[in-house]
């Protein structure tokens, strides 16, 4: 009988583990969609972030700062959004760091880049915060250098 209940047992672990997709497959990634926002009427509803708080802060400046390949690699953003901040960027141009330069001053402005949303905004957010691109205590965060021309 108890020979039955283990065979019973690793029988049902087996089936189990075949429903929960363990055939191998790998998972698929989430990802924004290229007109989906991170804002709700004027409420920010990615991770309780509001405007004008530290995180909302850490967030501008990474988009800010951040090279596209430092937003697509290291923070793991899609190409698309990656490429999108810093198209937002550079202004009618098109080339970083010249006269014709954008800043983002608020999370609107960055909620309206396409391809950036709830998802990309998290990751923005958690690499931010794990990476120094948060101000200070008392500190204000100046745009980047170049953006002062």
């Amino acid at each position: 009988m108890r020979n039955i209940t283990r065979v019973f047992s690793v029988a049902t672990l087996l089936l189990a583990l075949s429903a929960c997709g363990a055939d191998g497959e790998v998972a698929e990634v989430a990802q924004d969609g290229e007109f989906d926002r991170f804002a709700a009427t004027g409420k920010f509803d990615a991770n309780g972030v509001e405007e004008h708080s530290f995180e909302a802060a850490c967030v501008l400046n990474l988009a800010n700062r951040a090279s596209q390949r430092e937003l697509d690699d290291d923070v793991g953003l899609f190409r698309s959004a990656a490429k999108g901040i810093v198209r937002w960027r550079s202004g009618a141009d098109g080339v970083d760091k010249t006269a014709d330069d954008k800043v983002f001053t608020n999370l609107d402005q960055l909620d309206g880049v396409s391809w950036v949303g709830w998802f990309a905004f998290r990751a923005m957010k958690s690499y931010a915060i794990d990476n120094s691109y948060c101000p200070q205590l008392a500190e204000e965060t100046p745009p980047p250098a170049w953006a002062a021309r």
